[in-house]
């Protein structure tokens, strides 16, 4: 429990809120009778929604009610590609596979697979299963997203998700050398799907678990054109809920169970709503009032929490870094860019205003990305880089206002408008100008759709940005950072570390220990570069009301609500 202290800063923090209680209260479900009629994209269940008893009698909705740290900006599988968008999106859609909380890939809408001898050509049997709007998924509808991921006219930045599952033809369709009919994917029938790769790849299945590969209807999708996955409307699913209020960029989700899921016999709650807040007292409140069931802490609601027992610390995969923009003057600039990574205490961002168990980060590849097959973490077995040093970060500084010509130097810093990473962009920016007299750093806030936009055009100088784990393997990180990377924002590049990751992916993929040393190699490239400034591992403390159980997290940072009890 929450010790005498704690409880009066928690009454204050109370009283002085209460008036944004109203502001961020869950709505309240629409009653069976009053829903909506059902929509072209959704088939709505006619079953009324049933209650679990709360406390003092009274029942509640068996509706899990979660908070979300920003929008999902757009429901649309294919562009789906943080964090959030995929949370969401996942809810609402299934693949050929699905990812346990362990991150082990399992079969979904595939009823089972024959492999090749040696692992080249992958045969898809289908289950048969339906779209939201009553028609059979078919073989067809992965081939069609599969093209449309690698259609270069649609430059979607997921497209790299071909080239690391070394789909056949990938790295040529995306480049425009050859059409995308050639991609290695295609239908023997509508309930036979033949996937065929370049090379084996150990990791594979993971890969094709991520949403960039869920089905797509071609028909449905072309006909709603720029509006798809806009509204309920113009939005078609086959996951655990269907969609039943949803705008882009909404403060407010709403989801009904999905009675046709091929897995429907395990969700146990008749829906979920996700609640868009980015000012933690304000996710804190609403979780006291009852309006969220499951939230986010962070800095001081945190540690005021700690000792809750529905306080649950979870360490995830996801690396928080500072992007420099090496086309920028002074960016380019290699001893100053050591200067400005090496000039904060990241220790002491994670214990005084993170306070949710972070870690430092003194790498690119997080822990529990990558582990051996003797059960080794990759951070175990591998250098750290980048390690904070004030005395070294000055002494780079004099030698980059050498270099320069330069006394002085100013750059803007990009960051989201929520909480926790304004707050640690204003640590930084402190620290930054505190230990290197003479640069000064201009924090720019905005929502992570816009941020996202900005780095993406290059138009920026430098930005606090972060990356999840797509599967498990350190070149889920390293690959962001080859040259020509959709996701190499930053635009450096080094000849010598595109071969070591690009030889971790080809010839040396069945060679784990030059395999291993290649991406290690890597590693200590960047941080001799410093490519960019590694800063923390994130990790995510939930309070989680003790009538919801089932809740699993996965070490991307996404939780995973679909098996979720409301216990009666």
């Amino acid at each position: 429990m929450i010790n005498t202290t704690k409880k009066a800063l928690s009454l204050l923090l109370a009283l002085a809120l209460l008036a944004i209680l109203a502001g961020c209260a869950t709505p309240s479900a629409t009653p069976a009778s009053s829903a909506p009629a059902a929509s072209a994209g959704e088939t709505a269940t006619a079953e009324p929604e049933s209650s679990a008893p709360s406390e003092g009698g009274q029942t509640r909705p068996n509706i899990v009610h979660l908070a979300l740290e920003g929008e999902a900006a757009t429901l649309d599988t294919l562009k789906a590609e943080d964090t959030i968008a995929l949370t969401v999106s996942g809810a609402l859609n299934v693949g050929l596979y699905i990812r346990d909380a362990d991150g082990v890939a399992r079969l979904a809408l595939a009823e089972s697979v024959d492999k090749s001898e040696d692992n080249l050509v992958f045969t898809y049997h289908l289950k048969d299963a339906v779209w939201s709007n009553g028609e059979a998924i078919t073989a067809h509808d992965f081939v069609f997203s599969w093209r449309e991921l690698a259609d270069p006219a649609n430059a979607l930045q997921y497209s790299i998700l071909l080239r690391t599952a070394a789909v056949l033809n990938a790295n040529q369709v995306i480049d425009g050398e050859l059409p995308k009919e050639e991609l290695g994917i295609s239908a023997l029938d509508d309930k036979t799907l033949e996937v065929r790769f370049e090379r084996p790849i150990p990791y594979v299945e993971t890969v094709l678990s991520m949403g960039s590969f869920f089905p797509v209807n071609e028909a449905f999708y072309k006909a709603q054109g720029d509006s798809y996955g806009t509204s309920p409307e113009t939005t078609l699913s086959n996951g655990a809920f269907l969609l039943k209020s949803y705008q882009p960029s909404a403060t407010f989700i709403e989801m009904t169970k999905n009675p046709d899921y091929v897995f429907a016999e395990r969700i146990s709650v008749d829906g979920l709503t996700y609640q868009v807040v980015k000012d933690s007292q304000q996710a804190v409140l609403a979780y006291e009032n009852g309006d969220i069931d499951v939230v986010v802490l962070g800095g001081e609601q945190a540690e005021l929490y700690s000792d809750a027992p529905e306080f649950t610390p979870v360490l995830t995969g996801a690396l928080w870094f500072l992007s420099p923009n090496v086309a920028v003057p002074g960016l380019d600039n290699l001893n100053l860019r050591k200067a400005l990574a090496l000039s904060f205490d990241k220790e002491a961002l994670v214990k005084t205003v993170l306070k949710d168990g972070s870690i430092p980060a003194d790498y690119v590849v997080t822990r529990l990305t990558h582990v051996t097959a003797d059960g080794a973490d990759f951070r175990d077995l591998t250098q750290p880089i980048l390690q904070a040093d004030k005395a070294l970060a000055k002494e780079f500084w004099q030698k980059a206002q050498e270099e320069l010509g330069l006394s002085e130097v100013s750059f803007t810093l990009l960051v989201e408008d929520n909480e926790a990473t304004i707050n640690a962009s204003q640590y930084l920016q402190a620290q930054i100008q505190e230990n290197l007299p003479g640069v000064t750093i201009t924090i720019e806030q905005m929502p992570k759709k816009n941020r996202v936009e900005r780095m993406a055009a290059q138009d920026y100088e430098l930005a606090l940005t972060r990356w999840g784990p797509d599967y498990s393997d350190a070149t889920t990180f390293l690959d962001l950072f080859l040259t020509g990377s959709t996701y190499n924002y930053g635009g450096w590049s080094n000849a010598e570390y595109d071969g070591l990751v690009k030889a971790a992916s080809a010839e040396l993929v069945n060679d784990i220990p030059a395999r291993l040393k290649a991406l290690q190699d890597a590693e200590q490239i960047i941080g001799a570069e410093a490519a960019i400034f590694p800063v923390y591992q994130k990790a995510n403390a939930y309070l989680i009301k003790p009538y919801v159980k089932g809740i699993e997290f996965t070490t991307t940072g996404a939780l995973i609500s679909r098996y979720a009890v409301i216990e009666q």
